[in-house]
């Protein structure tokens, strides 16, 4: 579901098919070819944000814009440190003008108190945040203003 819409993705018609959920109206069905093939069997739904729907593809993420139909690969990625391959840099929230985003992941060590009472150091994998222009995410413009944390 966005916003007043449902959205059915389809692998076996490779489609997106938009329908209002108050009338029950098919709005729009968008092809998902090109990256979505006739081999693929799994389709991983990433988030609608801004009117697109975005998911995995073979290529990276697809942004489709479930208005238009028009689709684009979103070349924003980084290098996640635990699988070390390419990942697109997540949302994790918006407003109308930016998004909040994970553009880097990175391992730090980090002191904690355990049932016992002894000291004991973990190493987690902490998000790098920053904010970013929803226009510069969509056109691939790494434009992040960082967002430092407090230690």
């Amino acid at each position: 579901m966005y916003q007043d819409t449902l959205l059915l993705a389809s692998l076996t018609r490779r489609t997106l098919t938009v329908q209002d959920i108050a009338s029950g109206r098919e709005i729009a069905v968008h092809s998902l070819e090109p990256y979505v093939g006739r081999d693929t069997r799994t389709l991983w739904f990433e988030a609608c944000h801004d009117n697109r729907y975005t998911f995995l593809a073979d290529q990276g993420l697809c942004a489709l814009d479930i208005s238009s139909g028009e689709k684009r690969i979103v070349p924003l990625t980084y290098t996640d440190p635990d699988k070390l391959e390419p990942r697109p840099v997540e949302i994790y929230a918006e407003t109308e003008t930016e998004f909040l985003v994970c553009y880097d992941k990175q391992k730090a060590s980090q002191q904690f108190l355990s049932e016992d009472g002894f000291v004991e150091e973990m190493t987690t994998t902490r998000p790098s945040l920053a904010l970013i222009a929803k226009e510069d995410y969509w056109n691939g413009v790494p434009n992040f203003k960082k967002i430092t944390y407090n230690s």
